[in-house]
């Protein structure tokens, strides 16, 4: 486990030998937004695309796992996909990861949060109280997204925001990588469909036109259970994998054969063969 932005302790944390060494089994270890991905892809609304991206829109913050060509994309030291640290403006927020105006602080369901509780402590009214049984401290980022795909003003403008935010980092990602499908968190459809229509609307306004043809922004169909389903999945395509094809050696090198009237062509003739016919 490289490092994470909520445990300190997890710094180079040995998790995999630490569980192979107590329950004696092989082990894989993968972040939840990978798993979720995994998830997506293969068992709700990915279909399967060769070329995609999962965005997580989670209580701690905003990830990203990326599919390029079929297989999960993890970059040099293993933390491709830290999409909520994306920097979005100048002198904004500050973040939990020490910097300023990242996604997950301006767009992420912490910041709904804060938003909302700001406003009804300055006075304002918003049907969200029902939801939390008139509680303020019992509001959260859910709230706010509940609040707003029933129609109150305040949560919807606030929602509204965020998405505009959200749809400029998602632009980014399909500038950078090119997928096919986007699909957002299913707790994000808790705004209502509008809110994909917006995401959907930023990102043709702000990417390049061809990186974003054919595009296709979907709301994810998997609930809590994903990122154990996707941790399954994970599991099972190591175990079942199989490995990949050692080509013979007569397909690798040229082979020489011996001729008095056009040594070049007899060789180019047995190699076709041998290539054609699979042997």
């Amino acid at each position: 486990m490289v490092m994470s932005s909520t445990m300190e302790f997890c710094q180079d944390f040995h998790l995999q030998e630490i569980f192979e060494k107590e329950f004696g089994i092989p082990t894989a270890v993968e972040n939840i937004t990978r798993a979720k991905t995994v998830a997506e892809r293969g068992m709700g609304t990915g279909e399967l695309a060769l070329d995609m991206i999962y965005v997580e829109y989670g209580r701690t913050g905003i990830g990203a796992g990326i599919v390029i060509d079929g297989k999960l994309f993890y970059g040099a030291g293993y933390v491709a996909g830290e999409f909520g640290h994306t920097h979005m403006v100048e002198d904004g927020p500050a973040c939990k990861c020490g910097s300023f105006g990242c996604l997950e602080a301006i767009a992420g369901a912490s910041a709904l949060q804060s938003r909302l509780r700001k406003a009804v402590a300055e006075g304002g009214t918003s049907s969200a109280l029902a939801l939390v049984e008139g509680n303020p401290d019992k509001i959260t980022g859910w709230t706010v997204l509940e609040a707003a795909g029933q129609g109150d003003k305040i949560c919807a403008a606030i929602v509204e925001q965020a998405a505009d935010y959200l749809g400029v980092g998602l632009a980014n990602l399909v500038n950078l990588f090119n997928p096919a499908v986007i699909v957002v968190d299913k707790r994000l459809s808790l705004a209502g469909p509008g809110l994909l229509d917006q995401l959907l609307r930023v990102i043709r306004r702000k990417a390049l036109y061809h990186s974003a043809k054919g595009l296709t922004v979907r709301f994810g169909s998997l609930g809590s259970e994903a990122s154990l389903l996707g941790s399954g999945r994970v599991a099972l395509e190591n175990y079942f994998e199989i490995p990949a094809l050692k080509l013979p050696r007569f397909m690798l090198e040229t082979v020489k054969v011996p001729s008095r009237k056009n040594p070049e062509a007899r060789t180019a003739v047995r190699v076709q063969w041998a290539v054609g016919s699979g042997q």
